[in-house]
């Protein structure tokens, strides 16, 4: 049996830390793939179509706050979750969309004067330069405060 004592990974060409494990083993990616978009400008979003997010976090240069671009091929985890500003019997529908194609949803049909809440989760195996979007469909959403719309997205491997 072989013991291999590292405590970082370069790569080949320009010597970057590609990956690196502490004494714990704890293993850190320094270009990992993964954004968190908050839209909290308001009290209330209702324009069907692309979400402008205007806050970012973990912002990979992928993401524009509103559109992701692929960077490498791979399995891909999108989450995209909000509720309904309104409290009048609607529909509601957040959308993720690869390609500015249709790939899921989650719907809402608020009958009880409440405000109903949808999670879409969306993983998929993508190609370099594929496109990411969420979208409200249909209804309103909140987005105020720090509880407004989210989305996130991450490179599972």
């Amino acid at each position: 049996m072989s013991t291999l004592k590292v405590g970082t990974i370069q790569d080949h060409a320009n010597s970057n830390t590609a990956i690196s494990i502490d004494s714990s083993g704890r293993v850190t990616l320094p270009q990992r793939v993964a954004f968190m978009g908050q839209k909290t400008n308001g009290s209330g979003y209702s324009t069907s179509g692309v979400i402008p997010f205007n806050l970012t976090h973990l912002a990979h240069s992928a993401w524009n706050g509103s559109v992701f671009t692929v960077p490498v091929a791979g399995i891909y985890q999108f989450t995209l979750v909000g509720h309904m500003q309104s409290t009048i019997s609607a529909g509601f529908e957040l959308a993720v969309y690869k390609n500015n194609a249709f790939a899921v949803s989650g719907y809402a049909l608020n009958s009880t004067g409440t405000r109903e809440r949808v999670q879409v989760t969306y993983l998929q195996s993508l190609n370099a330069s594929d496109t990411i979007d969420f979208r409200l469909n249909q209804g309103d959403v909140w987005d105020g405060a720090q509880s407004g719309v989210s989305c996130t997205g991450q490179l599972m491997g």
